[in-house]
């Protein structure tokens, strides 16, 4: 809902009478990289603006955006009388973890006046640790930042958030009129005037609970642990001959392949067994494990157990017949 909310703010900023007259005129048209998540095509379709409106950038060897590329899109779809609205990138994307570039691509969004959103839902957590806040840089110049409390620190489901440059940006295009309703004096925060719902649960209550518990450092604390992990499951990786690296670990998730098996299989395999959940995705055309490392009260031992679970599913599945391997599936 956060992508969403920030979409329909950048729709109605390039096109004011949209929201009281539909989408008319010139085909919108965004951007958002090739790795981007689900949720922003999904969100087009649900605004109106299209699903095939979206223009995906490609990415490097590292899965960020490539600014150069990102300018070119525009120029042209600006050339062939369509109207750019928004640029969406992505810090921490779901698969490989990487951050898209946000200075330069700010740089682009300035130069063509456009609708700067950042999807910092798993990645945006980096903020409030001193050595990873790095990766954020530029995201002081976004109009719009999504992120999620519950990604990293542990908040329950759910708790996420949109941030907003402009203040009065979510009231303008989400306040509503109701006789019945909205009746204090200054409803600046009443939330059925400034988002999607209405009646909603308190979940900002959960991330204040947390945050008065941990405090800055606290929370600070929890994502440089969580980082320290994923490197120390990476050193597995690469010191295990068997086990290969599918793209360079950018920060919370490693993408890798065990020889000689597949990584479907595995995955359920190790679920089927009930030795461990784990996901698997498509990286460079392959289908590669996705171990994405959330939970900073793990330990090193947690991840040792993690591999050597692994380790066993591949001995067992080194034992199956190849017409019962492909059945497990």
């Amino acid at each position: 809902m956060a992508n969403l909310t920030a979409m329909l703010l950048a729709r109605n900023k390039a096109r004011p009478e949209s929201r009281d007259q539909g989408v008319n005129g010139a085909r919108l048209v965004f951007y958002a990289s090739a790795c981007c998540h689900y949720s922003v095509r999904k969100a087009a379709g649900i605004l109106g603006i299209g699903r095939d409106q979206l223009h995906e950038i490609a990415v490097d060897d590292r899965g960020r955006m490539l600014p150069d590329l990102l300018r070119q899109a525009i120029e042209s779809d600006v050339a062939a009388g369509q109207q750019p609205f928004l640029v969406l990138a992505t810090a921490g994307t779901t698969v490989r973890g990487a951050y898209d570039p946000l200075g330069p691509i700010a740089d682009v969004c300035e130069e063509f006046g456009l609708w700067f959103h950042i999807d910092g839902a798993m990645g945006g957590s980096a903020a409030m640790s001193k050595t990873h806040r790095n990766l954020l840089e530029g995201s002081e110049r976004s109009d719009s930042f999504a992120w999620d409390a519950h990604k990293l620190f542990g908040v329950p489901l759910s708790c996420s958030s949109i941030l907003v440059r402009e203040k009065g940006a979510l009231f303008q295009s989400l306040s509503e009129q109701a006789s019945y309703l909205f009746q204090n004096e200054n409803d600046e925060y009443d939330l059925g005037q400034i988002s999607l719902q209405c009646g909603r649960r308190n979940d900002a209550l959960k991330l204040w609970a947390a945050w008065q518990h941990h405090g800055d450092v606290g929370f600070g604390g929890k994502v440089d642990r969580i980082f320290a992990l994923t490197r120390y499951a990476e050193s597995i990786i690469r010191e295990d001959p068997e086990f290969d690296l599918a793209c360079p670990v950018e920060s919370i998730t490693v993408c890798f392949t065990v020889r000689g098996h597949d990584s479907e299989e595995l995955c359920e395999s190790l679920r089927r067994s009930a030795r461990a959940v784990v996901g698997f995705s498509i990286v460079g055309g392959q289908k590669v494990i996705r171990l994405a490392v959330v939970n900073a009260a793990m330990n090193e031992d947690d991840i040792d157990t993690f591999f050597n679970e692994l380790r066993a599913a591949c001995a067992d599945a080194a034992k199956l017949p190849d017409s019962a391997s492909s059945q497990t599936r």
